[in-house]
């Protein structure tokens, strides 16, 4: 299959099945996971929307793929905003669940708050920034208090998605118990 089979498929449809095809086409290939990142930094707002589905697909299958591309995946939360929710959701939705650099840890964090503050952005960017914020929060525990009010002043919203309560009403409890020891 030639260099172009991943953009192909990537703009062939946008579904679970597409985002599983070229996951695995990708498989270990580190030169095909760069081709997509190009896809997925693209200009072209439907070819980086759905190659933001993929990269989340890879990270699951196969995280170690995406680590050395963690710092330049908080750079591009910079512009996120610019672009299709899909990027700014995907991208928090690997950081929920991988270690995030040191060196990193600021811009995220602002980024996250950013995101989870901003009442028009999706429920699924919000929940994500909310996590992200809280795994921050247990290397950095003077952010706790401040998080916690935070989410409960989101919680009190009407406006709230069951995800975003279930969720905030979680680390909540958790923040509660963690702040109480």
């Amino acid at each position: 299959m030639s260099r172009g089979f991943i953009e192909k498929e990537i703009r062939r449809e946008h579904s679970k099945k597409m985002a599983v095809l070229v996951s695995s086409f990708i498989g270990d290939d580190c030169r095909k996971f760069e081709e997509l990142l190009d896809h997925f930094y693209s200009d072209d707002k439907q070819l980086s929307q759905r190659s933001a589905y993929v990269l989340a697909h890879c990270f699951d299958s196969r995280p170690s793929l995406v680590l050395p591309y963690r710092s330049a995946l908080i750079e591009h939360l910079k512009t996120a905003k610019e672009r299709h929710p899909s990027i700014a959701r995907n991208i928090l939705r690997i950081f929920q669940e991988s270690e995030i650099p040191e060196e990193k840890l600021g811009e995220l964090a602002q980024y996250s708050f950013e995101f989870f503050e901003d009442q028009t952005q999706t429920a699924g960017i919000r929940i994500y920034a909310m996590t992200v914020l809280y795994n921050i929060s247990n290397r950095e525990s003077e952010l706790k208090p401040e998080l916690k009010l935070i989410i409960e002043r989101q919680l009190s919203h009407e406006n709230c998605t069951t995800g975003f309560r279930n969720r905030g009403s979680k680390i909540v409890k958790k923040l509660e118990h963690e702040l109480d020891d």
